[in-house]
């Protein structure tokens, strides 16, 4: 039987064409194929802005695109950035901020004839925006604890998000951390890891070439892909690691500060066997992945990584990698399929043990690709939209 196509309105944390894609773009994405629509609204700056560079240049580009209207970068895939103030502690300039957007929202809606949208927030602090759209059902993605990110409005957050998940239709969460505490505020709440683009990684043991740029990099290589920040990677641990084995290559793909303009890794860069490659295009990554021995999730432990699932978890088992990690909450129920670390030294022993290839870890990567496969964006989003036709028909 055919599902029935539905019109959605999602309220991003990302922006579209942010270089790292994350459950926003692609679940709007994997809808669109499916021939739903999709009015995408880019990030409405959470976190307060500051006078780095990075957010001096995004807070350029917003203003430039906010100009533009609609753009439509895939077939049923409407993006807009709104031009909004991100000083969301002041309430006039919050007030201000939801009565624009909700006359533009329902301007846009009505002009692409949406019929019944579904709001999908990924923002918590929107209660009042929600109230002012009059759209009938609203859905929340939880995917982060965000008290715990560098500088978000923590006070309006604790009394924000609970008012937005007794508003909801339903709520997903992408951990158990996450659903634990949620389903007080909700009992309509479900729990739903992150998945992974399954095919996408795996070409990285289905012979794609390795990139050139790790061609001048012995082995073995330790990887990394990911936003390097201060609250994401821990660097007292990085640091032992690294001393701990001079002989193996450190390899991190990735803008540092992403998330925390205040992240430096400055004093990683005078390693010989330490190499930030910076950014890479999401086509190329599975041609990183290809080149290398090992991946790491050097996560510190702090009520952010906590409550998080990292999507970089699935993409690392689809690409045959193993994968060593500290002991992240949200990777308990899979600590068969990784090498969860409890301490500082089970981790640097774990990467010692991942990087012999003997038959234990082989068997540990061949168990992790069985486990990828089932964990797809297209069976994540089968699942979720089951959901949607339970609980709004």
């Amino acid at each position: 039987m055919q599902e029935p196509l539905r019109d959605f309105v999602f309220i991003a944390t990302a922006d579209w064409h942010h270089p790292f894609w994350t459950n926003k773009q692609h679940i709007a994405s994997k809808l669109a194929q499916r021939g739903h629509r999709v009015l995408y609204i880019e990030s409405l700056g959470l976190r307060q802005v500051t006078a780095k560079g990075r957010d001096l240049k995004r807070i350029q580009q917003r203003v430039m695109r906010s100009f533009g209207g609609l753009t439509q970068p895939q077939k049923n895939i409407f993006v807009y950035s709104p031009l909004i103030l991100p000083l969301h502690r002041f309430s006039t300039i919050r007030w201000a901020n939801w009565k624009w957007l909700a006359i533009t929202i329902r301007y846009f809606c009505k002009k692409l004839n949406f019929q019944n949208p579904i709001v999908w927030t990924y923002n918590p602090i929107i209660t009042a925006l929600i109230k002012q759209l009059h759209l009938p059902y609203l859905v929340y993605h939880c995917v982060d604890d965000l008290l715990e990110a560098p500088g978000m409005p923590t006070q309006l957050l604790q009394v924000e998000e609970k008012a937005l998940c007794e508003m909801c239709n339903f709520v997903v969460t992408t951990s158990l951390p996450l659903y634990e505490s949620r389903q007080h505020w909700n009992p309509a709440t479900y729990y739903l890891s992150n998945p992974c683009d399954f095919e996408h990684f795996h070409q990285a043991v289905q012979g794609i070439p390795v990139s050139k740029k790790l061609e001048q990099i012995p082995t073995p290589r330790v990887g990394f892909i990911g936003a390097l920040s201060n609250y994401k990677v821990d660097h007292e641990l990085l640091k032992q690691v690294i001393e701990t084995y001079p002989k193996y290559q450190f390899v991190f793909i990735g803008e540092i500060g992403e998330g925390d303009p205040n992240s430096s890794f400055e004093q990683f860069k005078k390693y010989q066997h330490v190499h930030f490659l910076g950014h890479q295009p999401y086509d190329q990554l599975p041609s990183f992945s290809a080149g290398f021995d090992v991946a790491m999730l050097p996560c510190p432990l702090n009520r952010y990584t906590r409550a998080m699932f990292p999507i970089k978890f699935f993409e690392y088992l689809a690409a045959g990698l193993p994968v060593v990690t500290t002991a992240l909450p949200a990777l308990k129920e899979l600590k068969t399929y990784c090498y969860w670390s409890l301490t500082s030294q089970q981790f640097i022993e774990n990467l010692r043990i991942a990087l012999e290839k003997e038959d234990s870890v082989t068997k540990k990567i061949e168990q992790g690709i069985a486990l990828a496969k089932k964990n797809t964006w297209e069976n994540r989003l089968h699942t979720l939209l089951t959901l949607v036709s339970e609980k709004l028909s």
